[in-house]
């Protein structure tokens, strides 16, 4: 099983009458027919029916991975005042990213596969016009998961 950081996952056996859980150390973890495991690594329980026969599960392994975060502002002024000038993404836990910007008739105004380059407000050396662009982003994050973002951003002078 894999949970995210922060997350747990319950392991439950089937009805019998004493129940023993234990983790990879083999420290007794738990007595009941379920438990909740919110740690990462290997799990199993020893079960004892009511004529007093015994068995071990197969292990169960439980994976932590962490979730992945975006941040995209919704506005920023790129009007040289040292305050918001930039369209600053944020994230965690991102193994690759690529974003385009476009403008209302489609044009790719800025682009980059690299989360800390930031746009800042130009197209070809010019300032764009103040108004509403569209983004389009793509990440793959830790856990492996393609992840697709499209909105808008305004760019307010």
């Amino acid at each position: 099983t894999t949970i995210y950081i922060g997350q747990s996952t319950t392991l439950i056996t089937d009805n019998y009458f004493i129940y023993h859980w234990y983790n990879e150390n083999d420290s007794l973890i738990g007595t009941s027919k379920s438990i909740d495991v919110s740690m990462e690594g290997e799990y199993y329980v020893q079960v004892e029916d009511v004529n007093g026969c015994t068995n071990v599960s197969k292990a169960a392994f439980v994976n932590l991975i962490p979730k992945t975060e975006l941040f995209i502002p919704t506005a920023f002024t790129p009007n040289g005042d040292e305050h918001n000038d930039l369209l600053v993404i944020k994230g965690k836990f991102i193994q690759s990213f690529q974003m385009d910007i476009v403008n209302r008739w489609g044009e790719v105004v800025f682009e980059t596969d690299y989360i800390n380059k930031f746009w800042d407000g130009t197209f070809e050396e010019l300032k764009v016009i103040e108004g509403t662009y569209y983004y389009n982003i793509q990440i793959v994050g830790e856990d492996n998961k393609i992840f697709i973002k499209q909105g808008t951003v305004e760019v307010i002078y």
